[in-house]
C-alpha cells in the first residue's frame, strides 16, 4: 500500500513589483496556518515519511513547519525542482519514479498542478486544494510505478479554514 499526501503551500505574500513568483515567501497567515495544520495532522500521518518539496520559498517554508512538527531536521526535506509549475502529467511521472522504500510521501507544492493531480488520481470527486490544504490518497499497490489515474482512494482532505481557532 502507498500513501501520497499532497500539501499545497500555505498563504503567500503577493508578488511585489518586479519580484518573480518563485521567490514569494509565506505571509504571516500562511506561517500560522502551516504550523496549525502540521500540529493537527501530526498523529494522523503513518510513519515513516518522506518529505519532498518544490524549492520555491513558500513551499519549503510550509514543508519546514511539517518537519518541525514531525521532529525531523530540515535536511530531511528533499528539494524537487520539477514540482514548481508542473502539471498533473509531470507530477504523476514524478510520483511513479518515487523510491519504493518510501510507503508514505508528503509532497509540498503548488496549484493548479496539485489539484489537477488529486483529481487525476482520485477514484472519487476531488475538490481543489486552497492554500495550506492537505489531501491524502491511498493506493492499493506495492510500487509507486503502479499508481495510475483513478487508482487512489481519498483518505483525508483538510483545509486550514476547517480547523477551529
Amino acid at each position: 500500500m502507498r500513501r501520497l499526501t499532497l500539501i499545497r503551500h500555505a498563504k503567500a505574500v503577493p508578488a511585489g513589483p518586479g519580484q518573480p513568483d518563485f521567490d514569494r515567501p509565506l505571509a504571516q497567515r500562511g506561517q500560522r496556518d502551516a504550523r496549525r495544520m502540521a500540529e493537527h495532522l501530526l498523529d494522523r500521518f503513518e510513519r515513516p515519511l518522506w518529505l519532498v518539496s518544490s524549492p520555491a520559498p513558500r513551499a519549503l517554508a510550509t514543508a519546514r513547519h511539517y518537519a518541525e512538527a514531525l521532529d525531523m531536521p530540515d535536511s530531511g526535506i528533499t528539494h524537487e525542482p520539477r514540482i514548481y509549475e508542473a502539471g498533473a502529467g509531470d507530477l504523476l511521472a514524478l510520483v511513479n519514479a518515487l523510491s519504493d522504500r518510501q510507503g508514505h510521501v508528503l509532497l509540498f507544492g503548488h496549484n493548479p498542478g496539485f489539484s489537477e493531480l488529486g483529481a487525476l488520481l482520485a477514484a472519487e470527486p476531488f475538490a481543489d486544494l486552497p492554500t495550506g490544504a492537505v489531501a491524502t490518497l491511498v493506493f492499493d499497490v506495492w510500487r509507486w510505478a503502479a499508481v495510475t489515474p483513478g487508482s487512489g482512494r481519498l483518505l483525508r482532505w483538510l483545509a486550514p479554514r476547517q480547523l477551529a481557532d
